[in-house]
């Protein structure tokens, strides 16, 4: 019989829990400074990017999987994160589209490494694709009126945000064999 051990993945945790924070932020005061949201989003993005290269590194070890996707969306995250940190007021003109494409890319890549997900009980796969597909809806409504996303971006982004945050935190339990 197979023995059942319970781990904690920190770094998905403590993004989660970032994302969260992040999108309370957001919420309860959608008419803050954008400039201080970029920071914050920068931040996590950069938090997010080195997680996920750190989880690559884990899969690459301990598996015969080699997701390069996967590495360099991390790696993208963490530009990402150091442009929007670093130029802040380049990054408030372009938030929508940034926040967009990030998203669109997000989303695809986490559903094609969905699959992997498939042989850890919990039912984290179709959570995985369930959300992962409104993120991607949620980025595609952003690219696709960007005027309309100028307005709405702190909140579309808080519910980016509060999904994606519950998704990490929900990889932080996930068990292992």
């Amino acid at each position: 019989m197979v023995e059942e051990k319970k781990s904690v993945d920190w770094m998905s945790l403590i993004t989660g829990i970032c994302f969260i924070i992040v999108s309370f932020i957001a919420f309860k005061n959608p008419y803050a400074s954008l400039a201080s949201l970029v920071i914050y989003f920068g931040i996590i993005a950069i938090v997010k990017g080195v997680g996920g290269v750190l989880i690559y590194k884990n899969i690459k070890d301990f598996t015969s999987l080699n997701i390069k996707s996967f590495f360099w969306i991390s790696i993208i995250d963490i530009i990402l994160g150091l442009i929007l940190v670093f130029n802040v007021q380049s990054a408030v003109l372009i938030i929508p589209y940034v926040f967009s494409i990030w998203f669109i890319i997000d989303s695809i890549n986490d559903i094609s490494f969905g699959r992997y997900l498939r042989f850890v009980p919990g039912g984290l796969y179709h959570l995985n694709i369930i959300i992962n597909i409104i993120t991607l809806i949620l980025g595609i409504m952003m690219l696709y009126n960007p005027l309309r996303a100028s307005f709405t971006v702190v909140f579309l982004i808080g519910m980016y945000l509060t999904i994606s945050g519950v998704k990490y935190i929900a990889y932080a339990f996930k068990h292992e064999y």
